[in-house]
């Protein structure tokens, strides 16, 4: 994938997003987590197959077997196709298409279960049909390996390299990284060394700015789940006791928490770290 093609990998970067919404909504057993979840992974697909779609010249012919296709590849041949009025399966058909005019034609995986998705979002949204925790743990699983698979097919990376991409987009990296390529060229391997490894300190750091520090520091520690437990034990009994000494417990746990984001947050623009020392590279010294 070319990552100077800033529309692209703005499309591939909201696929990401929307996968990784689900994901986080997904481990939620709320109804609404639910929805969102399912509607979320539907999007993702729907994202990715109009950006293949969008890359590529159009199909000069629907080729390979006719199970590869949901509708009749005849049928296909002979209609005008507007991605903006396609439906989840026309695009599918479109991509499967596309796929099989590659140097090496690929075939599309998991069909039936990237169909089970549409479906069970177009139930979750137009009929309030909550799906089952089991079905958005299979769903999360395929539609990973579907993502992967297709990324990797029709642009070469994956959703984790995703994000690789992305931060090479900062001008102070994309800078030290050329920087790493004269050194490179100029046979000075150690500066050439200590430029990547910066460069990849700082990517880092700008990765991790961007986690919700907030939802542990912002929140208040759960002790209020240990409310009905207080109102009905005796204070002075031992499990008054241990009610006590878990609400302080929760307190201090919550403490560590806030504090754990907040340095992974704002403690990479130090040169020197503490206990996450072991966690994050040192910043090299270089030579000017």
């Amino acid at each position: 994938m070319l990552t100077n093609d800033t529309a692209l990998l703005k499309r591939l970067a909201l696929v990401k997003q929307l996968y990784s919404h689900a994901a986080e909504h997904g481990r939620s057993s709320a109804t609404i987590d639910k929805i969102i979840t399912i509607t979320s992974l539907d999007h993702a697909v729907e994202m990715l197959l109009e950006g293949v779609i969008q890359a590529y010249p159009p199909p000069q012919d629907f080729a390979g077997p006719p199970s590869l296709y949901f509708a009749d590849p005849a049928r296909l041949r002979s209609q005008d196709f507007q991605v903006e009025r396609a439906g989840f399966f026309r695009l599918w058909d479109q991509v499967v298409a596309i796929c099989q005019e590659f140097p090496e034609p690929v075939t599309l995986v998991l069909k039936t279960e990237m169909r089970s998705l549409h479906l069970a979002r177009n139930e979750a949204q137009h009929s309030i049909k909550v799906p089952s925790s089991e079905f958005l743990a299979e769903m999360l699983s395929s539609t990973r390996t579907f993502l992967d698979h297709l990324l990797q097919a029709a642009f070469g990376v994956t959703l984790r390299q995703i994000g690789a991409a992305l931060l090479i987009q900062s001008a102070p990296i994309r800078q030290l990284l050329e920087l790493a390529q004269q050194a490179l060229a100029d046979g000075d391997v150690l500066r050439f060394a200590g430029l990547v490894r910066l460069a990849f300190t700082v990517a880092q750091a700008s990765a991790i700015r961007q986690v919700q520090v907030s939802r542990f520091v912002s929140v208040q520690p759960p002790t209020d789940l240990l409310q009905p437990a207080f109102e009905d034990v005796e204070p002075e009994s031992g499990l008054g006791h241990s009610l006590e000494r878990l609400q302080t417990y929760l307190v201090q746990l919550h403490a560590e928490l806030a504090n754990l984001a907040l340095e992974l947050g704002l403690g990479l623009e130090r040169q020197s770290f503490t206990r996450f020392a072991l966690l994050t590279p040192a910043v090299p010294l270089l030579q000017p």
